[in-house]
C-alpha cells in the first residue's frame, strides 16, 4: 500500500565545528535516548500486543515492545555501518499528522551538521553530524547538544486517529495484513539521520548558509547533465520537481543499479522522488516510488522490509564506511553470535538477547547445516544442503518461508556460502576441490560466477580482505601454509606466505574490528592463536584450547570483533574470550558425537 506517507523532519541545532583525525573501522554503536514521559510511548505500561509478541517482541509492556522494536532496528544499521563514536537517536512517539486515508508514520533528521572537520573528504561541505563523527573519529558535538539524530513517530495510529491501520512491533517482518512493521519504518527513519537528507531548501532552491551538502553533490537533472552544485537555485527547484529526471549519480549505488527492474536509467542513474508540484519533508530525500523491487527510502511505506538495500550503496557514496552486515550466527538480531549446535536435523540455539533456547527440526543425518543470511535481513537463517543431490533448503527468517534450490551435487563440493556480491545476502556457493572451480549463485541478479581458484591441496578460506563489504574468494594451501586471495575490490591476487605447521587450522576474521578480515590460524596442538592483524600488520598470539578444542569464531560480544572462541565435542563446552573486555565467557551446550558446532 502507499497511502501512508513517511517524511523527514527538518534539522534543528545546526552547527559548524572541526577537530581531530579518524580511528580505525568499527562497527557503529546506535543508542536510544528515550525522550518520552512516563506512561506515554516507549514507557506505555499497558498490555503487549499480542501479534507483535508472537513474532518474536517479548517485551512485557507495550512501551517495552517499542524498545525492543527500535532496538532491533537501530542494531541493523549499527552492523552495516562503522563508526568509532556512538550514535545518539532522541526518540519518542507524538500525535502526528493522522486522518481516516493517510497518515504520517514518522520524522527524522540529523540535529546537526559539520564542515570543514578534520577527516573531512569534501572541503566547505556540510556533514550530518553521525557521518561527521564518524569521519572525524571524535564527538564534534558534545554535551548537551550530543545526540546525533532526532526522530518521532505517531502515537495517534491505532489509538485516536482513525486510521485503519495500527502499529506492529514483531522482529519477524511479518506483521498481520492490517499492520504497519515499526521495525521497517524505524531503519526508515534512521536511515534520514544518518545521512539520506537534502539540505537545500526545497521553495527556494538555496543551499544551507551557502555551502553544498554531501547529499545534494550526488543529485543530477539528468535533462541538463547538471549536478546540483552547478546549478543555480532556480535551477535547483526545477529539478526538485522533474519526475524521472532528478538522479542519483554516486559511483557506488550506479555500480549496484543492476539489481533494480525500474526506476534506473541505462546509465546506472537511480531515480530520486521529484513530484509535480514538490512534497515538503518527502521530494528530493527519498528515492522515487518507481524503483523496483522496492526500496526502504522510498517515500511511501510499501510494506515490511528490513533489507537496507541501495541505501548502503548511497551511503557509501556519501563517505560512510560501511560494512558487510554480517554477524556471524545471529539468529536473534541484537548483533552477537548465538551458540549453537546441529544434530541430525535438530538445530539448538541458545539465544544471546535472553539465554533462551530455540529449539527447531529442519534437515537430517543427510544434510549439512550451511548457516547464513540468504534474505538480507541481517539474521542468520537456518539452513542445510544433502551432499547427495546438492539441494539447499533455507528456512528464511524475514517471513518464515521456504526457499528449496536445487544445485551443484559433485562429490568434491564444499558449501561455501557468503556475500560475494556486496547486496547484503548470502550467495549459494560452493568449491569443488577437484577442480579448483568455485561456482556462485548470485543474490543480486540469479546469475552464475565461475572462477577457478584453487586445487586439492588448497582450502577455501572466504572472507572480506579488503573491507569492501564482499567476501573475497581465497583458499589456502595446509602444506606450505600460502594465502591466496582474488580481491573484490580490483581482481588481483594477494598472495601471503605464513604458518605451514601440520596442526593448524585456519581462522580468518576480523579481530581487530577495522572491517578487514585478518589472516589467522588456530593449532590444535599447541592451543596456540596466531593472528596478523590487518589494521597494522602486527601479530596477536593467544593460547586458548588444545587438542580436545575445536575453534568457534564469532562476535558473542557484539563490539565488531571477532571473538577467539573454541568448542569441546567431548563435553560440549563452549570457551569465548570476548574481545570487549578479555573475560572469558563458559557455556554448555552439545556434546554428543554427531553434533556439529554452528559457530
Amino acid at each position: 500500500m502507499r497511502d501512508a506517507v513517511l517524511c523527514i523532519v527538518a534539522s534543528v541545532g545546526f552547527l559548524v565545528s572541526q577537530i581531530f583525525s579518524p580511528e580505525i573501522a568499527h562497527t557503529a554503536v546506535i543508542t536510544l535516548v528515550n525522550l518520552d514521559g512516563a506512561g506515554e510511548g516507549f514507557n506505555d505500561p499497558g498490555a503487549p500486543d499480542a501479534a507483535s509478541a508472537a513474532g518474536g517482541n517479548g517485551g512485557a509492556t507495550l512501551g517495552a515492545q517499542r524498545l525492543v522494536a527500535f532496538q532491533r532496528a537501530m542494531a541493523i544499521w549499527g552492523r552495516y555501518l562503522s563508526s568509532p563514536v556512538e550514535i545518539r537517536v532522541d526518540a519518542n512517539f507524538n500525535p502526528l499528522t493522522c486522518t481516516s486515508s493517510s497518515a504520517t508514520l514518522g520524522s527524522a533528521g540529523t540535529k546537526s551538521v559539520h564542515r570543514d572537520f578534520a577527516g573531512a573528504p569534501l572541503a566547505n561541505t556540510w556533514y550530518p553530524q553521525a557521518l561527521a563523527n564518524s569521519r572525524a573519529g571524535t564527538d564534534l558535538s558534545p554535551g548537551i547538544n550530543g545526540s546525533d539524530i532526532v526522530a518521532q513517530f505517531n502515537s495517534a495510529i491505532g489509538t485516536t486517529c482513525a486510521f485503519p491501520l495500527v502499529w506492529y512491533y514483531g522482529l519477524d517482518s511479518n506483521p498481520p495484513s492490517n499492520a504497519l512493521d515499526f521495525v521497517s519504518v524505524v531503519l526508515h527513519e534512521l536511515g534520514h539521520g544518518l545521512g539520506f537528507q537534502s539540505f537545500v531548501d526545497l521553495t527556494s532552491g538555496t543551499k544551507f548558509i551557502g555551502f553544498d551538502d554531501v547529499f545534494s553533490g550526488n543529485l543530477e537533472n539528468h535533462s541538463t547533465g547538471k549536478l546540483y552544485p552547478q546549478m543555480t537555485d532556480a535551477e535547483r527547484v526545477t529539478a526538485s520537481q522533474s519526475s524521472g529526471n532528478l538522479h542519483w549519480v554516486g559511483a557506488n549505488v550506479v555500480a549496484a543499479s543492476g539489481s533494480l527492474t525500474a526506476g534506473v536509467h541505462p546509465s546506472g542513474h537511480v531515480q530520486m522522488y521529484a513530484p509535480t508540484p514538490q512534497q515538503l519533508g518527502s521530494s528530493v530525500s527519498h528515492f522515487d516510488a518507481a524503483v523496483a523491487p522496492n526500496e526502504m527510502m522510498e517515500p511511501f511505506y510499501t510494506g515490511p522490509n528490513h533489507n537496507v538495500g541501495l541505501t548502503l550503496e548511497l551511503f557509501a557514496d556519501l563517505g560512510w564506511t560501511t560494512l558487510s552486515g554480517f554477524t556471524d550466527v545471529d539468529f536473534d538480531g541484537d548483533s552477537k553470535a548465538d551458540v549453537g549446535i546441529y544434530r541430525d536435523g535438530i538445530w539448538s540455539i541458545k539465544r544471546s538477547s535472553d539465554g533462551g533456547t530455540t529449539n527447531f527440526n529442519w534437515g537430517g543425518a543427510s544434510w549439512t547445516p550451511v548457516v547464513a543470511d540468504y534474505d538480507g535481513d541481517g539474521i542468520a537463517d537456518i539452513a542445510v544442503r544433502n551432499a547427495s543431490n546438492g539441494l539447499w533448503s533455507i528456512v528464511r527468517s524475514s517471513d518464515g518461508g521456504n526457499t528449496l534450490i536445487g544445485w551443484s551435487a559433485a562429490a568434491d563440493d564444499i558449501p561455501v556460502p557468503a556475500d560475494y556480491d556486496g547486496d547484503g545476502k548470502a550467495d549459494l556457493a560452493v568449491y569443488n576441490t577437484a577442480s579448483a572451480g568455485w561456482s556462485i549463485i548470485r543474490s543480486s541478479d540469479g546469475g552464475l560466477t565461475y572462477r577457478a581458484w584453487g586445487g586439492p591441496s588448497w582450502v577455501p578460506v572466504p572472507a572480506d580482505y579488503d573491507g569492501d563489504g564482499k567476501v573475497d574468494i581465497a583458499v589456502r594451501n595446509g602444506s606450505n601454509g600460502l594465502w591466496s586471495i582474488v580481491r573484490s575490490t580490483d581482481g588481483g591476487n594477494t598472495l601471503f606466505g605464513w604458518s605451514a605447521a601440520a596442526n593448524d587450522i585456519p581462522v580468518p576474521a576480523d579481530y581487530d574490528g577495522d572491517g578487514k578480515a585478518d589472516f589467522a590460524v588456530y593449532n590444535t596442538a599447541t592451543a596456540g592463536w596466531s593472528i596478523i592483524r590487518s589494521s597494522d600488520g602486527g601479530l596477536t598470539y593467544k593460547p586458548w584450547g588444545g587438542p580436545a578444542w575445536e575453534p568457534v569464531v564469532a562476535d558473542y560480544d557484539g563490539d565488531g570483533k571477532a571473538d577467539i572462541a573454541v568448542y569441546n565435542a567431548s563435553n560440549g563446552l563452549w570457551s569465548i574470550l570476548r574481545s570487549s573486555d578479555g573475560g572469558n565467557t563458559l557455556v554448555s551446550l552439545g556434546g554428543a558425537p554427531q553434533d556439529i558446532p554452528l559457530n
